[in-house]
């Protein structure tokens, strides 16, 4: 198996510009854990490990402009003619999804997992060392990240000195201990019973005020702290909510998982070991997870969610019809509940179409045994719609915003369903 140098690698991409009509791609592969492989297995088993990855790429990567292989168990995969940035982010799910789950060598099973990165030609980047170290920025990231892809085009922009800024003061506030868990309603849409509650984090800024979750979190989510935050948020959660669980045990508290944690392989234990903690039953826990984050290492996310079935957690499918959408893909989730985007319900409004959308949607879910959730649900009439398409569960500014653990059980006590849920006149 010959190794190639930076140099040569350089090279290879220079004339793959030089002879393209068409911006130039990189895909750049890393094996996870090689260190570890040394180490359990010996080094002549890692080798041959290598190789084999090696020879599968080779077959996969024929007439597709090849594959470069740099040592350390890190592959260079040129794409020669991407004329859609969509086309390049497809060749990366294609080549995630064609590597061999399992090695065996000498009765030895292995389980390779990958880190995927990748960058194109554009202006600013003409050369082949310019694309190398493109693709190298965006693996580093998802590396440190736990990400298993990341494309160089949504690397947090390193010349947005906004975004940095707003990362080190969420950081600071993280370790000040100024992040709140506020906590939304969930209601039946057949009886406006409360059947849950949503944890949300909160950010109120000693500068900026209360920070938009839709400015904060993309940050989070791209942070090199999110794993840290995420368990913070789990056991912030349960400590403040599980109390309120035990008394009632038919209340289901969802907390959303960062969509780098989905593939984390210390996913499971750290949340058993945060219900374990707070003496909550699993069965009362559901964990949101967005569609687009399970695609990109589909194997370990499905792998993970699975075993937390078996514990008993419920696993909530967020956002659904905003991502990636395959139902190849839907039929093996091991999902209790679908989340309607509150773009699709709030849609309603002035697109004829919306409600016949969701009302598939619902009758989608159903068909696989889930129980659907409509988000952002602001007024009555929505309320109805939903109730008439037959949804199960409203979240929403019309039943509640999200509070302190202290105000939602004062609201708990005096919430009153109104018409809409109960069906009776007004």
């Amino acid at each position: 198996m010959r190794m190639f140098s930076r140099v040569e690698a350089s090279q290879r991409l220079d004339a793959l510009i030089r002879d393209s009509d068409a911006p130039v791609g990189a895909l750049l592969l890393d094996l996870r854990r090689l260190a570890r492989l040394n180490e359990s297995y010996g080094y002549a088993a890692a080798s041959q490990c290598l190789e084999r990855i090696t020879t599968h790429l080779v077959s996969v990567r024929e007439n597709k402009g090849g594959v470069i292989y740099l040592g350390q168990g890190l592959w260079l995969c040129p794409v020669p003619r991407v004329t859609h940035p969509s086309l390049l982010e497809l060749a990366g799910r294609r080549l995630m999804e064609a590597l061999p789950s399992r090695i065996v060598i000498d009765d030895v099973t292995v389980l390779p997992r990958f880190f995927l990165a990748s960058a194109s030609t554009d202006a600013d980047c003409n050369t082949g060392e310019r694309l190398l170290l493109h693709a190298e920025h965006a693996l580093r990231l998802a590396k440190s990240q736990h990400r298993p892809y990341m494309d160089y085009r949504d690397v947090p922009a390193p010349l947005r000195l906004e975004h940095w800024r707003i990362e080190a003061e969420l950081y600071e506030a993280f370790k000040a201990n100024a992040l709140q868990v506020w906590f939304q309603p969930q209601v039946s849409l057949s009886d406006g019973r409360l059947t849950g509650l949503e944890a949300l984090l909160r950010w109120e800024s000693e500068t900026r005020g209360p920070v938009s979750p839709e400015l904060f979190i993309p940050v989070l989510e791209h942070s090199g702290f999110v794993f840290e935050l995420t368990q913070w948020i789990f056991n912030s959660s349960l400590r403040q909510i599980s109390p309120w669980l035990r008394k009632h045990p038919s209340l289901r508290l969802a907390i959303n998982l960062s969509g780098n944690f989905v593939h984390h392989e210390e996913l499971c234990t750290l949340v058993t070991n945060s219900t374990g903690i707070w003496d909550t039953s699993p069965h009362q826990v559901t964990l949101e997870v967005t569609e687009s984050s399970l695609m990109w290492d589909w194997q370990t996310a499905i792998s993970n969610l699975e075993k937390l079935r078996v514990d008993g957690f419920g696993v909530a499918l967020d956002d659904f019809g905003t991502g990636y959408s395959s139902l190849l893909y839907f039929k093996d989730l091991p999902a209790t509940e679908m989340k309607i985007d509150k773009a699709f319900v709030q849609a309603w409004r002035h697109d004829n179409h919306a409600e016949a959308l969701v009302e598939t949607l619902v009758q989608l879910a159903h068909r696989f045994g889930m129980t659907v959730v409509a988000e952002g649900v602001e007024d009555r009439d929505t309320a109805q719609r939903l109730r008439g398409v037959r949804a199960d569960i409203a979240q929403g500014w019309h039943i509640a915003p999200a509070m302190t653990a202290d105000r939602f059980e004062a609201w708990a006590g005096a919430w009153q369903p109104g018409p809409e849920f109960t069906g009776s006149s007004s």
